[in-house]
């Protein structure tokens, strides 16, 4: 089988899913950049590499409810930060404990659950 020969992806189904996967993290990070870069964001890069780490699992589509449930539990932390910043902002010494706390019980904690 020589390199110019095409797949056969009616009877290879692993080789149709491989496919799949790689148009979708391509697109997924291409649109990603695209985006990043109309909006003129400085760190746009950030936002290819997320994009990357979320689309290279080798995972089935997710659903829809499963996508919104992802997108809430990305962005719950991040607006839950944003409101806090303001209060902590003269008790630096206050949000260093509240991150120390979070990063313990996320490592430690987690593996304790588990039964490690």
């Amino acid at each position: 089988m020589t390199s110019n020969t095409p797949i056969d992806l009616a009877s290879n189904p692993k080789a149709a899913t491989a496919n799949r996967r790689i148009f979708r993290l391509a697109f997924g990070t291409s649109l990603s950049l695209v985006f990043s870069q109309i909006v003129n964001w400085d760190m746009s890069f950030i936002a290819a590499v997320f994009t990357m780490f979320l689309l290279a699992t080798p995972m089935p589509v997710p659903t829809l409810g499963k996508a919104i449930g992802l997108l809430v539990g990305l962005l719950l932390p991040i607006c839950l930060g944003i409101a806090v910043i303001p209060l902590l902002n003269g008790a630096r010494w206050a949000g260093m404990i509240i991150v120390a706390v979070a990063v313990f019980d996320f490592f430690w904690m987690k593996d304790k659950k588990k039964g490690h």
